[in-house]
Order: structure tokens, then C-alpha cells, then sequence
């Protein structure tokens, strides 16, 4: 894997979307974000990402 870093984030991809998921609460949105939650949220992110990144 190869790590990417754009300007309009200010900082790498995968930062970004570990603090998104983290701010969002989780899937489930009790408040808490479980580890199994941000996995999934990241493998989602990944896919979406690899494919959609300029």
C-alpha cells in the first residue's frame, strides 16, 4: 500500500479518514466508535478512495 497525501486535506489520506470515522461515532451511532467499526469504515473508505482519488 502507498501512502497519499493531496493538499485539500492538509495531511494523509488515511489520517483523514481515521479522523472522520473517529468524529462520526461509529456505525452504529451510540457515540462510542468500536474498533470493528473503524475497520469497517476504513475498508469502505479504501475502496471508494483507490478508485475515485485525482
Amino acid at each position: 500500500m502507498v501512502a497519499t497525501a493531496t493538499k485539500n486535506l492538509r495531511h494523509g489520506i488515511f489520517t483523514y479518514y481515521v479522523a472522520k470515522g473517529l468524529l462520526e461515532g461509529g456505525m452504529n451511532k451510540d457515540g462510542a466508535v468500536e474498533v470493528s467499526e473503524l475497520k469497517n469504515y476504513l475498508d469502505e473508505a479504501k475502496n471508494y478512495t483507490c478508485f475515485n482519488i485525482k
